[in-house]
């Protein structure tokens, strides 16, 4: 007997040592999971999201096509009731039952899909957890079952084969987590073991040889469900990082114009009070002439700040192009939006900007009406924009109202209610 004093055990267990570590090493190649935590907040809640949808549409497509399957079974089931097989088979009921979870589990998938054609992004993970729990637990029960001797002397080898195969199946359709994955296909191989050896005696040779395929085939599926995984994670991730470009400004981190034009078209089809802010930087061209681009593009970046940190959290905030901003307030009339607006534009005019100094921005103001469309809309916070610039900058224009706007501002943002314009000599922009 080897122990671990023993001479020989080092060089025996080496190799058992090396293809552990390789086996660890190529499942946590494919642990969807370490790829997770390698990503950023966002971009991992994102991925998540799309991986819950798409795994919700699997289970949702798998209980439609059980549903039918398993009442066939059932049917089978009661014509061995009616001839009598029940009773030759002892363990007969509770494998019928397994039948009936399997089948019960068709239930919360069917309930999965209507939800989904009411919300597409409502992924609904207890329907989800019920559907498969339901599905593994079924499939738990019929294993255990197979192995007692009762239903060994009713089902032959090849039975025995299928049903090792349909929990491996059960496992890649319902695409586990990766440890609960790696977890589960060891349970699968050790119940492929107890099954398939309980004839060991009466045919080892062929039993042998039928467990070796059971495992390699295992091997196979389980690996190739897991890679299949992986890779979709995969490009979830690309995906998301795609979508995350073209919906992020690159220089400011506000939303890009093209999604805050899908955001604002949707928000028009509310039919809820909608205003948008349209600023633009008084005098930028000359910041870039004097103090060069970079210099601008800091002042842009602080700025940028400054309405994502001194705004609503519930606003949309992005870059409209070049030194003007546009941020969506929705459930919002314009005498609210004014406000904000005054607001952001004492806040800017007090902030010292490095270089630069002092700097301001005229801010226009526009409510939507019934008919108004993105271009609409956000023309006429354009007109007020520059009516803003036309009467001294540095100011809040509605062009609902006649007259120039100037609310009071709030006590906890007061230092000056009339913020003068910049002091330094920028040229007119």
């Amino acid at each position: 007997m080897l122990t671990s004093e023993s001479p020989d055990a080092p060089t025996l267990l080496r190799p058992v040592r090396r293809w552990v570590q390789r086996t660890r090493a190529a499942v946590a190649e494919l642990d969807e999971h370490s790829l997770l935590r390698s990503l950023s907040p966002g971009l991992r809640a994102g991925s998540l999201a799309q991986l819950a949808r798409e795994r919700a549409s699997r289970i949702a497509a798998i209980g439609w096509l059980a549903l039918p399957l398993m009442l066939l079974v059932l049917r089978l089931d009661v014509e061995r009731v009616v001839s009598g097989e029940m009773f030759r088979v002892a363990a007969f009921p509770a494998f019928a039952f397994s039948h009936l979870l399997i089948l019960a589990s068709a239930f919360p998938a069917i309930r999965l899909a209507a939800r989904r054609r009411r919300d597409p992004d409502d992924s609904a993970p207890i329907l989800q957890a019920m559907s498969v729990g339901l599905v593994l637990f079924g499939l738990a029960l019929g294993a255990c079952l197979a192995m007692t001797q009762e239903l060994r002397s009713a089902v032959d080898g090849g039975g025995r084969v299928q049903f090792t195969l349909a929990l491996v199946l059960g496992n890649l359709l319902y695409q586990l987590p990766g440890r609960l994955r790696v977890l589960f296909s060891m349970g699968t191989m050790l119940v492929a073991v107890l099954i398939l050896s309980a004839q060991l005696e009466a045919a080892p040779t062929f039993v042998s040889a039928r467990i070796t395929e059971t495992l390699v085939i295992t091997l196979i599926l389980v690996l190739a469900g897991g890679s299949i995984q992986w890779q979709r994670l995969r490009s979830i991730v690309v995906e998301q990082r795609l979508a995350e470009l073209t919906s992020t400004d690159g220089l400011t981190g506000l939303a890009s114009r093209s999604r805050v034009e899908q955001e604002l078209a949707y928000a028009l089809t509310s039919g809820r009070p909608l205003s948008v802010l349209l600023l633009d930087v008084d005098r930028f061209k000359a910041i870039n002439d004097t103090f060069g681009h970079k210099t601008g593009d800091d002042v842009l970046r602080l700025l940028a700040k400054i309405l994502q940190q001194r705004g609503r959290a519930r606003d949309l905030v992005g870059r409209w192009g070049g030194e003007e901003f546009l941020i969506v307030c929705e459930d919002t009339p314009s005498s609210g939006a004014v406000i904000l607006a005054d607001q952001l534009r004492h806040r800017i005019a007090i902030q010292d900007f490095p270089w630069v100094g002092q700097c301001t921005a005229s801010f226009g103001v526009a409510e939507s009406v019934p008919g108004d469309t993105v271009e609409t809309l956000v023309d006429r916070a354009d007109r007020a924009m520059y009516a803003a610039k036309r009467d001294g900058r540095n100011r809040v224009v509605d062009l609902a109202v006649p007259q120039l706007v100037r609310p009071s501002v709030p006590p906890a943002l007061k230092r000056s209610t009339d913020t003068p314009p910049s002091t330094q000599s920028h040229a007119a922009s």
